[in-house]
């Protein structure tokens, strides 16, 4: 009887453990249980199918153009800003920007054409926008700045002779530096009144 009692004490303190081994493993393998593979992004499948899914490459800019065929890309601007109309030997207008951020020296000359230039002198570099502009006697529009007295032809941007002129103070000292031509750029009036300048100047 004494070791039917031992064995049976035995079996329930057996029990026990096995009862409370269940309860720390069993929860332990749940937690490591091994998850299902992630769904592949629809973005790939859609790519497979052809690029759904992605942002579309934005489409290439096309370049400003008009009816004449002027387009940006080849360096044509139009000078919006203009007054019109432009009457021959009229004043000169600044207006647009050039490669160098300074506006175009714009006016229509006395044979009707509209011509546009640097707008600062070829020697002191003074604005000409309100210098006055004569029609030489070779028939030459010149303008003359009126700071160091310098002479340009105004459609072309080439050097004229001069002798004198300019501000009496410090006109002469002035024309001591060197004097070099306007730059002249390709200008394109259009039938409806709209002016172009090519922002290249012509080459020298």
């Amino acid at each position: 009887p004494m070791k039917h009692g031992r064995h049976v004490r035995r079996t329930k303190m057996w029990w026990s453990w096995l009862v409370v081994l269940a309860a720390v493993v069993v929860p332990s393998i749940e937690g490591f249980a091994i998850a299902p593979p992630a769904k592949q992004a629809s973005s790939s499948l859609a790519a497979a199918k052809g690029g759904g899914g992605f942002a579309a490459k934005p489409a290439r800019k096309k370049a400003k153009s008009t009816a004449a065929g002027l387009s940006s890309e080849n360096g044509w601007v139009e000078l919006a800003e203009l007054r019109l109309p432009l009457v021959p030997g009229g004043p000169s207008q600044a207006v647009g920007r050039s490669v160098s951020g300074k506006p175009f020296l714009v006016r229509r000359s006395t044979a009707g054409q509209v011509v546009a230039t640097s707008v600062s002198c070829g020697r002191c570099e003074y604005p000409l926008v309100k210098s006055e502009v004569r029609r030489a006697a070779d028939g030459v529009d010149e303008i003359e700045c009126e700071m160091c007295g310098s002479k340009f032809d105004s459609s072309t941007g080439n050097v004229r002779d001069a002798a004198g002129g300019g501000n009496f103070l410090v006109g002469g000292l002035l024309r001591s530096k060197p004097q070099y031509p306007l730059l002249a750029f390709p200008v394109k009036e259009l039938e409806d009144g709209r002016v172009f300048v090519n922002i290249e100047p012509y080459s020298r």
